[in-house]
C-alpha cells in the first residue's frame, strides 16, 4: 500500500533532504523554513552525533551533546529535522530513536507527530521508506522498505517522558527535549531526584551500544541542578576527560563561564561568534524591541536562568513536599493538624494567640510589590497557622483602611499587629498607632539577616511542620505559588510576611520555656 501523504520529489529536493536536517526541513516547508545561525549549528552538531552513534570504534566529542538556549527559539523544530534525517539515513542498517519531553502527551504531540509526519511526507521520495501500517502511532512508529515491502524491525521512533518505562526498547539516538515542565518542578528537590533517577536507570540504559549510542539533551536552563547542569556535573566535560560537549546560547552574547557550564576551567567566547551583547536571532519576533522587552519584562533571576543560561540557584528554598496543612473543624471552633504519626492534633481556636504580620508596598507601580496583611494563630504547642490573607496594591490612606478593616472583621481579633519597619515603612508603624485598639509593633527585618536568610529560616520552620496552611483554602494556593517560586519570582511580599511569622513563632517558642504565659506576653 502506497503512502498517500508522500510527495513526489525532484532529484534536487531528494538530494537536499538526504544531505542534512536543515535541507530536510527546507524541503518539507516548500522553502519557507530558513535556519538561523544557531539552528544551523544545532543541525550540524546533530548530524555529527548521529554519525558517531553508528561508529563506536571512533572517538567523538559529539556523541553526547547538551544544548542550552532560550525558550521559543526554534530548538524543537531543529530536533524534528535531526531525528527524521537520522531515521532515513540509517533505516536499512537499523536505527532506533527515543525522544523524551516533560510529559508523555506533550512528547507525543511536540515530537512524535511532527517527526512521523515528516517521514510520511518525505520518506518515500527520499529513501523509499514508508511508515509501517502495523506500527503507526505518533508515540511509536516503524518503517517498511517501499520497494521490497520488508518490515524494518530494527528501525523505529518512540516518544516518552520521565517516569515512563522503556522495557525491551533500545536507542541509537536519545533525545531529551525540555525535561523540566515549569519552575515549581525545577525548584523541587524531589522532582529533580526523580528526574535523575529516571535518567540514570531508564533512559541511559536504553543505549544499544554502551558508550556508542548518542544522546542529546536540549532545553532552557532553570537551576544549577537542572538536567543540563546535573548531567554535565555528574558525567563531566569531553575536553576534561568526561562525556559531554556543551553548547550554550544565551539570549545576549557574553563570555561563557562556569556559571553557564558547570566545572568549566576557563572562559569561552560566544559559540556563534556574536559581538558582546548581541541578541540571539535578532530578526525573530519583530526585531530588537521585542528582545529588549523580554529582558526588562521579567525578574532578573528568571531572565538569567531561562534566557541568559546562567542560573544562580540549585533548588528553591521552599519545597512543596515540606509544606504542612491543617483543617478547620467543629463549625470553625477547632483546628485539626494531621501529624501522620499517632493521633491528629485537635486545638480549640480559643486556645491560640492571634497576631498579624504586614508588609506595606512603597509604590503603586505595576511591577511593585503588593501590600500584604496576614493573620496567624499560634497554638500552645508552638505551631503557626495561617488563618487569613489580604493583599493588593493600595495607596497610603487606602492601605491603612484595609489594615483597620482586616483587623476589625476577625473574631477573635488579633492581639498584636506586626508591621515591617525598615526604610519607608517605619512611618506606617507610627501612623497606625491609635488607628487600631492594639499597639502596632515594628518588625526590624534587617535584625534577622537579609531576605534570603529570613526565607531560609521560614523554610526550616515549615520543614519542621511548624508553619501550616489551611487545607483547600484559596489563600493556600496564593501562598504556595509565592513560596515555591521564591526567590526567582518577580514579587516576594507574601514571602516576607511568612518569614516574619516564622521568626516570631521561633521567638515565642523559645521564650515559652515550658510556660505558656511567656508565649502570650511575647506575641500579645
Amino acid at each position: 500500500m502506497t503512502n498517500t501523504m508522500a510527495r513526489r520529489l525532484t532529484q534536487e529536493e531528494r538530494d537536499r533532504v538526504r544531505m542534512s536536517p536543515i535541507g530536510l526541513l527546507s524541503v518539507a516547508s516548500n522553502g519557507r523554513f530558513r535556519a538561523a545561525p544557531h539552528q544551523e549549528l544545532m543541525s550540524f552538531v546533530g548530524q555529527l552525533a548521529v554519525h558517531a552513534s553508528r561508529h563506536p570504534e571512533l572517538p567523538s566529542r559529539f556523541r553526547n551533546v547538551a544544548v542550552a538556549m532560550p525558550p521559543r527559539f526554534g530548538k524543537t523544530i531543529s530536533l524534528h529535522g535531526i531525528a527524521s534525517w537520522s531515521l532515513g539515513t540509517y533505516a536499512r542498517v537499523g536505527y532506533k530513536v527515543i525522544a523524551a519531553s516533560y510529559g508523555y502527551e506533550f512528547a507525543t504531540s511536540n515530537l512524535g507527530y511532527p517527526i512521523k509526519n515528516l517521514m510520511a511526507d518525505l520518506g518515500p521520495g527520499a529513501w523509499n521508506l514508508e511508515i509501517d501500517p502495523q506500527k503507526s502511532s505518533a508515540s511509536s512508529f516503524g518503517f517498511i522498505d517501499g520497494k521490497t515491502r520488508r518490515v524494518l524491525g530494527d528501525t523505529y521512533f518512540v516518544s516518552t517522558a520521565p517516569g515512563s518505562e522503556l522495557l525491551g526498547l533500545g536507542m541509537d539516538l536519545g533525545i531529551a527535549d525540555d525535561l523540566t515542565k515549569n519552575a515549581q518542578e525545577a525548584l523541587s528537590r524531589t522532582s529533580q531526584a526523580k528526574m535523575w533517577e529516571w535518567w540514570q536507570t531508564t533512559f541511559t540504559t536504553r543505549r544499544e551500544q554502551a558508550g556508542a549510542s548518542s544522546r542529546m539533551i536540549v532545553g532552557q536552563r532553570w537551576t544549577d541542578n537542572d538536567p543540563f547542569g546535573r548531567v554535565l556535573r555528574e558525567e563531566g566535560l569531553y575536553d576534561q576527560g568526561g562525556a559531554w560537549t556543551p553548547i550554550v546560547l544565551p539570549h545576549r552574547a557574553t563570555l561563557i563561564t562556569d556559571r553557564h557550564i558547570p566545572n568549566l576551567l576557563r572562559p569561552m567566547p560566544d559559540f556563534l561568534g556574536r559581538a558582546e551583547g548581541e541578541y540571539l536571532w535578532e530578526s525573530k519576533f519583530g526585531g530588537i524591541e521585542y528582545h529588549a522587552q523580554i529582558e526588562t519584562g521579567m525578574d532578573a533571576h528568571w531572565y538569567e536562568s531561562m534566557y541568559g543560561q546562567a542560573p544562580t540557584l540549585a533548588t528553591g528554598i521552599f519545597q512543596s513536599e515540606d509544606q504542612g496543612y491543617f483543617q478547620i473543624v467543629g463549625g470553625g471552633t477547632k483546628y485539626r493538624i494531621v501529624t501522620g504519626v499517632g493521633p491528629d492534633e485537635v486545638i480549640p481556636v480559643a486556645a491560640c494567640r492571634r497576631f498579624m504580620t504586614c508588609d506595606l508596598a512603597s509604590s503603586l507601580a505595576t511591577r511593585a510589590d503588593e501590600s500584604v496583611f496576614a493573620t496567624w494563630d499560634l497554638t500552645p504547642s508552638g505551631k503557626t497557622l495561617l488563618v487569613g490573607l489580604v493583599h493588593g496594591r493600595y495607596e497610603g490612606p487606602r492601605a491603612q483602611q484595609v489594615l483597620e478593616t482586616t483587623w476589625a472583621m476577625q473574631e477573635p481579633r488579633p492581639s498584636v499587629v506586626w508591621i515591617e519597619s525598615d526604610a519607608l515603612q517605619i512611618g506606617w508603624v507610627q501612623a497606625m498607632r491609635g488607628r487600631v485598639p492594639v499597639d502596632p509593633k515594628g518588625f526590624r527585618s534587617r535584625d534577622y539577616g537579609d531576605k534570603l536568610g529570613r526565607a531560609e529560616t521560614a523554610g526550616t520552620v515549615i520543614a519542621a511542620g511548624n508553619l501550616l496552611l489551611p487545607q483547600g483554602s484559596p489563600i493556600t494556593r496564593t501562598v504556595t505559588d509565592a513560596l515555591w517560586s521564591f526567590p526567582m519570582a518577580q514579587h516576594d511580599d507574601i514571602v516576607d510576611v511568612v518569614s516574619m511569622a516564622a521568626i516570631l513563632s521561633l521567638k515565642a517558642v523559645g521564650a515559652m520555656s515550658g510556660k505558656p504565659e511567656n508565649m502570650v506576653r511575647l506575641v500579645s
